[in-house]
Parts: C-alpha cells; structure tokens; sequence
C-alpha cells in the first residue's frame, strides 16, 4: 500500500469532492469524534443543507449549522430517527458487528442514487486490526462485496474508504449475473 500515516486526513478531502460534486444534500455521520469532517463539508460543501453526527461519546459543540447527537448509540439512533440521507458515512464502532449493522441501518435510509462510505476498510498492517484503529471493519467490506445488490469499490487511501451504493435498476446498462465477464454472453 503506498497511503502512509502522513496522508491520513486525504478520506476528508474525497469525501468532500463527492459530496460537492453529487450535490448531495443531506449528510449522516455516525462515529463523529471531534467533528473534524462535519466542519469540514459544512465549510466546503455549501449544497448540504442538513449534516447530523451522531456519537455515543460526549465531545465538543458541533459548528453552526451542524446538528449533534451525542450520547446514543448508532442502533437506538437508527430505530428513533425516521430521516433519510444522500450520504451516510460509517466510521463509529470499528467492529465488524457493529460496522455491518450499521451498514444495513444505512442502506435502509439511504435516498436513490444515495452514496454510503466506510473508513477503516483497508488496514495498512495486522498492528492497525485493533479496535482504536481500524478494528475489523475490514470483515464487513468483504461481506459486502459479494451481494450483487451492491457496487463496491475500496480506495487504497491510509486506513482504507470504501464507496457503496445500492445497484439502481433505472440506469440503461447495469451488471447482472448474465453479463458478468466470462460469461459465455459477454462478446
């Protein structure tokens, strides 16, 4: 892997790119910590007009414009909360239990064309599979690219983002199992 420790912070500047240039209006992040990336896309990313955190930990005011839900866990956050979202990014418990489920809340509540992304996905070591670094998130990436209801893609950024998204039946070519290549189809 080339993405070192000093290019840890690069995940925030995709994200914030993709978010600009969807146009994406709503933004969940679950697993805020300091707020680092809401204040970030609150800044960059005037399109947005709503951003929620939730976080199960006590922190910092959030900035303006930015609503924080601190002190709940992202499954009563999920059972509670009747919204839907643009863009969800999964980085709060980094077990693969937790990371999956709250993959499957997400993909429940995320709009069309809606963009899901994960942190934690490609650890640089079997030192960063611990639970203060990328635990193993890593699990719930490889669950999910075997669903065909899915498209998949990890960038190789420094702890890994992985990009997921519901395959929409609307769009004029798509992948299905027919056509995948080696199939005797495929020309």
């Amino acid at each position: 892997m080339k993405a070192t420790i000093e290019n840890y912070w690069d995940y925030h500047r995709v994200i914030m790119d993709i978010v600009h240039g969807c146009a994406f209006e709503s933004f969940l992040e679950l697993g805020i910590g300091t707020g680092m990336l809401a204040g970030s896309l609150r800044q960059h990313c005037t399109n947005l007009k709503t951003i929620t955190g939730v976080d199960i930990l006590v922190g910092d005011l959030p900035p303006e414009g930015v609503e924080w839900i601190r002190e709940k866990r992202t499954d009563v956050f999920f059972k509670e909360d009747d919204r839907t979202w643009d863009c969800i990014f999964v980085d709060a418990d980094h077990s693969y239990p937790q990371a999956l489920r709250d993959v499957i809340n997400s993909l429940k509540v995320l709009n069309d064309d809606g963009l899901l992304f994960m942190h934690d996905t490609y650890p640089p070591n079997v030192e960063s599979v611990v639970p203060s670094l990328c635990g193993d998130v890593f699990k719930a990436y490889l669950e999910l690219v075997e669903r065909p209801d899915l498209e998949v893609l990890t960038l190789p950024l420094f702890n890994g983002l992985t990009l997921v998204r519901r395959v929409d039946k609307r769009r004029i070519w798509t992948f299905e199992a027919s056509n995948r290549v080696g199939s005797s189809d495929v020309h």
